[in-house]
């Protein structure tokens, strides 16, 4: 039996058709570049060598989550979530609203660990230590306020089971506060995608990189600033659910961009490590040229070379880095040049070259390559 047969409904009720397929369509795209973002990014993360972070580990977790996120909008689509609760039988509707419960839980998590892998990402590149210890504690933030999401959530219904099966002896919040506790969270959501994407202003212009590097990170700080449009959007349509009588008809449109924020959130922290591959791309399709950048102008340096002596140390970032003294370069007298892992980007501080080392029992080799 579902709603529809219920007598004393109107016999004006709106068409049985599913949300469903519309969520489908915006977010999947996304959904996609976001996977191919991270493929990325841990391909270039473990060539030619390993250099896994725990910016990797975050976002890796983010990632796991946004997929069970995914599966979780497909199985309750089966239990026709998305669609009109007049025409939804009990059984079913029991089923949609438990899964609904889970994919809240499941977003909180996943943006949250999304946020934390950005962070950690900043700390490659940050050296004050004023603004070192600000990125930890907003981490230790991040966290404290997801548990605090998590069990507030669990705690709504009274028992929490309440939330998908309301029996007449349950006890649920009032619509007013539950809108409390969304709200809190979106704006919390929304002050720090907005902090995390105006933090690189702190260093970007101290950094010593080509311009296009520069002009790159800002249009990835512009991403986050989208993605915290998408926060701001999900607000409106959440007013809309909370007071709504037909809730899994009125989730959808929040759905859509709460995973636009997520699935951006993830581009963002995810684009950045592919620089050299994207320019790389574009080199060989022929839009990007070759730049000097400490040898003579139309001199190729590509290849492997001996180096006369290595020693590992901290570059002046506070980076972990390796100075190369004396490289034998086709017959130019290289000059010591310290070599920087900075968000899987690896370059030569000073020659303005990529390069990539290889390390062995025979001693190492620079690969110099052209720019």
């Amino acid at each position: 039996m579902s709603a529809a047969d219920i007598p004393g409904l109107p016999s004006n009720l709106p068409p049985d058709v599913s949300r469903v397929p519309l969520l489908m369509a915006i977010t999947v795209p996304f959904f996609a570049i976001a996977l191919c973002t991270y493929v990325g990014r841990i391909w270039v993360r473990v060539r030619p060598v390993v250099r896994l972070g725990w910016d990797d580990a975050a976002i890796s977790i983010a990632v796991f989550l946004a997929v069970a996120h995914f599966i979780l909008v497909m199985l309750a689509a089966t239990h026709k979530w998305g669609r009109h609760i007049y025409y939804i039988p009990m059984s079913e509707l029991f089923v949609s609203l438990h899964y609904n419960f889970a994919m809240q839980s499941v977003w909180t998590w996943c943006i949250t660990f999304v946020k934390i892998s950005v962070a950690l990402m900043l700390l490659r590149v940050t050296t004050t230590r004023g603004w070192v210890y600000v990125l930890w504690g907003f981490n230790v933030f991040l966290v404290f306020f997801a548990i605090l999401t998590t069990v507030l959530q669990f705690v709504e219904c009274d028992p929490y089971t309440a939330y998908w099966n309301r029996t007449p002896d349950a006890k649920c919040w009032s619509q007013a506060e539950n809108a409390i506790l969304v709200y809190t969270s979106s704006v919390i959501f929304i002050v720090s995608d907005i902090f995390l994407s105006l933090f690189p202003l702190t260093f970007v212009s101290k950094l010593n990189r080509p311009r296009r590097d520069k002009i790159a990170l800002l249009c990835i700080m512009g991403l986050g600033l989208i993605a915290s449009a998408t926060s701001i959007a999900k607000i409106y349509y959440i007013k809309q659910s909370i007071s709504s009588h037909d809730p899994l008809w009125a989730v959808i449109p929040p759905s859509i961009w709460g995973d636009l924020e997520k699935n951006l959130g993830i581009i963002a922290s995810c684009v950045p490590c592919l620089r050299a591959v994207l320019e790389s791309l574009l080199r060989r399709f022929g839009m990007v040229t070759s730049s000097g950048g400490g040898a003579t102008a139309g001199t190729n340096l590509s290849g492997s070379y001996k180096l006369d002596a290595v020693s590992a140390g901290r570059s002046h970032r506070g980076s972990a880095a390796v100075r190369l003294d004396r490289a034998k370069m086709g017959g130019h007298g290289g000059t010591s040049a310290e070599y920087i892992l900075d968000n899987g980007g690896d370059e030569w501080e000073g020659e303005g070259k990529e390069h990539d080392i290889e390390a062995g029992r025979r001693g190492a080799k620079v690969r110099v390559v052209e720019v």
